[in-house]
């Protein structure tokens, strides 16, 4: 796990599972993490530091099996990226007994050509193309798109960003590198080979905090790209027609703005949310089809209970969540420095 302090970036190894336990609270119930026992010790990751305070943090899997890359951005628009080896770990114990190796990894930074007034700075890896990242600046207003450490295109927002991800090829036209950007109530498209780079925007009730993206499931033979925010509400976008929301989904459970949105890796039809609150919602969202087959009492019962999921308190507001990439397994931190595993 890698999580940031400060100026900081630290790695710790997380339990491989802590389970949970069922407590009955308000109307429905609710699973508190049991406690792990053991404190988990955190290392700095020194070449992934910075000079001002680290705003966002990414992973992907490496070129190589068992490699990782990481990426972290600071206030300034600052952007560091690391492919992690395997094995880098035992390098990294001699390098700080003073061999002076910091171990199999390689590391190279970006940065802006011009810095301005310090903020939010989101960061992007391309889980396809190991040399592909992009930054947004949220006082800036702009997106950076970096090739192998050089940028290819920079490109300015119509308001502030506050998300940003690279969509999987194919989900939108034949394009690599295809950007989705949060922009205030809107999610915009950005295509480097476009000559002003935003290709379309899309409009929702409330605010956009997050982006994400699934795969092909039941009412989305295409994908899934999806957007979430301030009206704690997840929208369904629908790749081949993007003019409009494809469907709304809004669990009982989340009762605060959501943060995080990340699909199941088995079925894109279950969906995990975290909340500002201090909620990680696991539940399952049926779409709607006239038509189709009516329903019996017991199946009404089944489909509500699925899209009602599961509620997971970790004891404080989420400072970060992420999931394992191919996998179920999610890790958040809290603003306690509670570190939460959960395996459906």
């Amino acid at each position: 796990v890698v999580v940031a302090a400060g100026s900081r970036v630290l790695w710790a190894r997380a339990p491989a599972t802590v389970g949970v336990e069922g407590v009955l609270e308000g109307k429905s119930g609710v699973y508190l993490a049991r406690p792990g026992g053991e404190a988990v010790l955190a290392r700095e990751l020194g070449p992934l530091c910075h000079e001002s305070e680290v705003q966002a943090l990414t992973a992907t899997p490496g070129g190589e099996p068992g490699s990782v890359r990481v990426a972290s951005a600071d206030s300034k628009g600052r952007c560091t990226v690391m492919e992690i080896r395997e094995g880098w770990q035992a390098a990294d114990a001699r390098a700080s007994a003073g061999s002076g190796e910091l171990g199999p990894a390689q590391v190279y930074s970006v940065a802006p050509q011009a810095y301005g007034e310090a903020g939010w700075t989101g960061v992007a890896l391309n889980a396809k193309n190991a040399h592909l990242v992009a930054t947004a600046r949220f006082f800036a207003r702009d997106i950076t798109l970096y090739d192998g450490g050089f940028p290819v295109g920079e490109f300015h927002t119509a308001e502030r960003p506050r998300a940003l991800a690279f969509l999987p090829p194919g989900l939108l036209g034949n394009s690599p590198a295809l950007l989705a950007a949060a922009e205030g109530n809107k999610l915009s498209l950005w295509d480097s080979r476009v000559e002003q780079g935003c290709i379309s925007r899309h409009s929702s009730q409330g605010q956009v905090g997050v982006v994400s993206s699934g795969s092909p499931c039941a009412g989305f033979s295409a994908g899934i790209v999806a957007t979430a925010g301030d009206d704690r509400t997840v929208n369904l976008w629908d790749p081949r027609r993007m003019g409009q929301i494809f469907y709304r989904y809004s669990p009982d459970a989340v009762r605060s703005p959501i943060t995080f949105l990340d699909f199941s890796t088995h079925d894109s039809a279950t969906c995990f949310i975290g909340t500002q609150g201090g909620e990680l919602v696991h539940s399952c969202w049926i779409p709607q089809q006239k038509g189709g087959t009516p329903m019996d009492r017991a199946q009404k019962a089944a489909v509500k209970a699925a899209a009602a999921g599961n509620c997971v308190r970790g004891g404080g507001r989420w400072a970060g969540i992420c999931k394992l990439p191919g996998q179920d397994h999610l890790v958040g931190l809290t603003d306690r420095g509670s570190l939460i595993t959960y395996v459906p």
